[in-house]
């Protein structure tokens, strides 16, 4: 019988540092489908697991006692850090332009209009 993402972390809180990269092989093309989906973009849906999994080496916040199953934690973790993103990316701006004669279409990134010098 398979075990369950709670046995795996419990062996990873434990010291088993080889439990992390079973969790990570059984979420990682889970959690790029849910994060796919919230943010609509490709490049930043591939960053999120990784985020994610950073985010349970560096301090596990996640606790059995509470009742709550692994997988539900780590989606909620996945969709604050989509929400993060997606506020970020409210400040960003991309130009796109087709240069004539052709059909494909270019980034283009503006030069800052701020004078770095006075800084």
């Amino acid at each position: 019988m398979e075990k369950t993402a709670e046995q795996i972390l419990t062996e990873y809180i434990s010291g088993d540092r080889e439990a992390i990269r079973m969790i990570y092989v059984r979420y990682k093309t889970r959690l790029f489908n849910f994060c796919l989906r919230l943010l609509d973009n490709r490049a930043d849906a591939e960053e999120v697991p990784g985020d994610v999994f950073m985010t349970l080496i560096a301090g596990c916040t996640y606790d059995p006692e509470r009742n709550i199953r692994f997988s539900t934690w780590i989606y909620t973790v996945a969709r604050n850090t989509c929400v993060s993103r997606m506020r970020k990316r409210k400040y960003l701006t991309s130009f796109w332009h087709s240069p004539s004669g052709q059909d494909g279409h270019q980034e283009w990134d503006p030069p800052d209009s701020r004078d770095l010098s006075r800084e």
